[in-house]
């Protein structure tokens, strides 16, 4: 990869790992479900040039990502954020998509894995359940649960993601932002209390954390990475994007207060070394999660 693009590349891995910051402190002003219809609201204003038809044969697919990943994914993610009380865990948990999309890759589509992958996900999952002992992280063991089902639903866009054919990456998502943003607000009008006064209440960096959750993540770091992605296999941008759970735990302790435990820091580590591990041996639906968009 050219120094340039490498530069890129790190700028994405901040972009995403800062998103985990800036979703936070949403969180903590807007109930979380209405925090991701605001977010959604945003990108479909900003994609909306982008809004094409699109086949007939490829509606199925689209509908599925707007569900697992427009509306299950952030949600959960995102609801999981607003009950953690910190940011390191959940941006450790947060990637245990590759391996679930790797289990449903073999349950759905039949594909064969080998004994270095399986050792992979194996050790993603070991990793998760030592943070999920650290005291911190479990007293708040639902947060960990709820970003753990947001991983579930990742990978289950992962795999319909790989099904999409001849549908560009932005009008995709202005079609997940337009199906999205409406399911959203129902589910949140039904479920949470006090979207007017969180409005009323909200400020310049309430604000500014909705629209860097929209802008900096979606728009500004997945336009680089699909201008990354035609210029490079994803073997080769894949292993780049680890950078950005390892940048959001640093994040987290300077600017939240994280402490880092020996429990966070070795689960941490088996996590994020069993999914490199899938990264590399498997970056098809490496390719197919960045396709369809991401929290980070």
């Amino acid at each position: 990869m050219r120094p340039r693009d490498i530069v890129l590349m790190l700028l994405v891995n901040t972009f995403w790992a800062f998103n985990f910051i800036a979703s936070k402190y949403g969180v903590e002003h807007f109930p979380p479900i209405f925090f991701t219809a605001l977010r959604f609201a945003l990108l479909f204003v900003l994609l909306l040039p982008f809004l094409k038809p699109v086949p007939r044969d490829q509606w199925k697919a689209v509908l599925g990502i707007a569900l697992t990943m427009g509306i299950l994914h952030f949600s959960l993610m995102f609801t999981g954020l607003g009950l953690a009380a910190d940011i390191s865990s959940v941006a450790i948990a947060s990637q245990l998509h590759v391996p679930f999309a790797t289990l449903l890759a073999v349950l759905v589509l039949g594909e064969r894995i080998r004994w270095r992958r399986i050792l992979g996900i194996a050790a993603a999952f070991l990793g998760v359940m030592v943070i999920g002992f650290d005291p911190v992280v479990f007293s708040h063991i639902d947060a960990l649960a709820l970003v753990t089902a947001s991983a579930v639903a990742m990978a289950m866009n992962s795999v319909i993601a790989a099904t999409v054919r001849n549908v560009n990456a932005f009008t995709l998502q202005a079609w997940m932002a337009l199906i999205a943003t409406p399911g959203l607000t129902l589910v949140s009008l039904v479920t949470e209390t006090g979207h007017w006064h969180a409005i009323a209440a909200a400020g310049w960096w309430e604000w500014g954390a909705v629209v860097y959750s929209c802008v900096g993540a979606s728009v500004i770091g997945h336009g680089i990475v699909y201008t990354l992605l035609t210029r490079y296999p994803v073997s080769v941008t894949a292993p780049y994007l680890l950078l950005t759970p390892v940048l959001a735990v640093g994040f987290g302790v300077i600017l939240w207060g994280d402490h880092l435990s020996w429990k966070l820091l070795f689960g941490g580590l088996l996590t994020l070394g069993g999914v490199a591990i899938i990264t590399i041996r498997a970056p098809k639906f490496t390719a197919a999660a960045a396709k369809a968009g991401e929290l980070t």
